[in-house]
């Protein structure tokens, strides 16, 4: 105190609650403002206090710096308001009454409550709130970005025992087009230690999976396992397509379902080949009766040609009423117990 330019001393013993001000005042003698060093403990905490007046308005504390360090912007930890906390790492804490809610240092902020955006009853960690469908979270950028950019990124990420950092996952949004015109999301991964790129929806709407670049509905690079406990014991790891167990007969669970609308004359079938175009081997069904798929001929056709435009041709039909052609569509009534009818004999 010595050295100090302007020196305020409380003449009483310093306890609890006794102060010295330093007051601003106007010409008719009102307070306008005032800057107090209150005593919070005998002869050794200090607050200092800082009041202001509102337009219309008593004296009302406005900021608190206390005996802890701790700065209060309109809370004097009893209030609604703003605090800034040093101790600990430093916070900034925005309270309302007891509840206080967090943000740490380093750009870290931490919530001991759930909160709410445009809402009063957040239900989670985050909680967006509005009329129904208007909830929107969105990602820009703040300039003009070249294509394959990534736009927005939410990654999922934990801390090791040591406390190190590391993603676990993440969700990419890439523009795609030029300007605004076309975006893509991509879904990544992390196995052991090495992150990577696992599905792409295409501006498109092409899913690949393990495949960047999509050019079906559905693009799958790697094994295909439909439905649980496809393959015996352990996966099948040498076929491409696993379908569960289905009981006989019962059509209401099948494994795997080809379909076509159920007309008459219309083909439910699989192609073997290079390409989708038309393939050199078929097999498949068709409906011969009913609107609904009632009954249908099981057909086989084979391509003789080299020519892809050429439809492979049917060269054997097995018959709703079991019987087999080879070569001929089977009679459904004949003369004799035939079973098989092979050409024309």
């Amino acid at each position: 105190g010595a050295n100090a330019l302007l020196y305020l001393q409380n003449t009483a013993s310093v306890t609890s609650g006794n102060r010295a001000d330093i007051a601003f005042y106007n010409s008719d003698t009102s307070t306008v403002a005032n800057i107090r060093a209150t005593a919070v403990t005998d002869n050794v905490g200090t607050s200092l206090n800082f009041f202001t007046r509102p337009v219309g308005g008593a004296l009302t504390e406005s900021m608190t710096l206390d005996a802890n360090g701790w700065a209060y912007i309109r809370n004097n930890n009893t209030g609604y308001g703003l605090e800034i906390v040093g101790t600990g790492g430093g916070y900034l804490d925005i309270a309302q009454g007891s509840t206080v809610n967090s943000f740490t240092s380093n750009n870290v902020f931490s919530f001991n409550q759930n909160v709410g955006i445009g809402t009063t009853t957040p239900n989670k960690e985050l909680t967006l709130g509005g009329a129904a469908g208007t909830q929107t979270l969105s990602f820009t950028t703040s300039a003009y970005l070249g294509d394959n950019a990534v736009i927005g990124n939410i990654e999922f990420s934990t801390h090791a025992a040591d406390a190190s950092y590391g993603q676990l996952a993440n969700i990419y949004a890439l523009k795609t087009g030029t300007n605004t015109n076309s975006g893509a999301l991509t879904f990544w991964t992390k196995a052991s230690g090495a992150r990577g790129e696992r599905m792409r929806i295409t501006e498109s709407g092409h899913v690949g999976i393990n495949e960047t670049s999509p050019t079906a509905t559905l693009q799958v690079n790697g094994d295909i396992k439909i439905g649980s406990g496809a393959g015996s014991g352990t996966d099948s790891n040498n076929m491409s397509i696993q379908v569960s167990n289905a009981t006989y007969g019962d059509t209401a669970n099948l494994g795997l379902l080809v379909r076509n609308n159920g007309t008459n004359g219309e083909f439910a079938q699989i192609g073997f080949g290079y390409s989708e175009s038309k393939c050199p081997v078929v097999i498949g069904s068709v409906t011969t009766s009913g609107s609904s798929a009632t009954k249908g001929d099981f057909i086989i056709g084979t391509r003789s040609t080299t020519t892809g435009s050429d439809a492979p041709v049917e060269r054997m039909r097995i018959t709703s009423a079991g019987n087999v052609g080879i070569g001929v569509t089977p009679s459904n009534a004949f003369v004799d117990s035939r079973a098989i009818e092979i050409g024309a004999n």
